[in-house]
């Protein structure tokens, strides 16, 4: 990924600086370029959510044996949606700049 103000890449880790906890952002400088940056919103949410899902799924398999269609657990249903909306979000992520200095 790539700061959207000087289009230099910002390394993997160097990216943890921009994320507090689950499902907050946080806004950070650049390191090439000292612009304020931070994770656009609806990407970012989208991988948490999956990520959620995906968790969901996985406890209800042992906790929730629930069955929605026939050969379609819930689990299945929590899984696939998981797996699709972090890819989604994944795929869409990318920085926002706050300020430029």
């Amino acid at each position: 990924m790539k700061c959207p103000s000087c289009e230099q890449t910002i390394s993997w880790r160097q990216k943890w600086r921009f994320s507090k906890k689950v499902f907050f952002r946080k806004a950070a400088d650049c390191p090439h370029c000292s612009t304020k940056l931070m994770w656009e919103k609806w990407p970012h949410r989208l991988v948490h959510f999956g990520g959620f899902a995906y968790l969901f799924g996985f406890c209800s398999k042992y906790f929730f044996p629930i069955k929605i269609v026939n050969g379609f657990d819930l689990y299945f249903l929590c899984i696939i949606l998981g797996c699709t909306l972090g890819f989604l979000g994944i795929s869409r992520l990318k920085f926002e700049v706050i300020s430029e200095n």
